[in-house]
């Protein structure tokens, strides 16, 4: 399992591709897998879907989602709709 950091400076799975879960920094929910992940050019991990229908709490944005852990409502970032591979999501 590997914690997602929302602190840039802090941030080192953006190039990660090892197999594997990604989790909530502060508690042990599953939020992505490797499966959904891809390479972007931001300095965050992009993902095209979550791990589970009902890991996420989304709060509208202008264009975008702030999400948040369904579990301890920590701040995950956003949801960039049609913004990933194929037109689908990015996280």
């Amino acid at each position: 399992q590997m914690p997602l950091l929302s602190r840039r400076c802090e941030e080192v799975f953006a190039q990660h591709f090892e197999e594997g879960e990604y989790t909530c920094s502060n508690c042990p929910q599953v939020l992505f897998t490797s499966a959904s992940k891809y390479p972007h050019n931001s300095p965050w991990p992009a993902f095209n879907a979550t791990a589970g229908e009902n890991v996420l709490t989304k709060v509208r944005e202008g264009r975008a989602y702030k999400i948040y852990c369904s579990n301890c409502e920590s701040p995950l970032g956003h949801e960039f709709l049609n913004e990933g591979p194929n037109g689908e999501s990015r996280f």
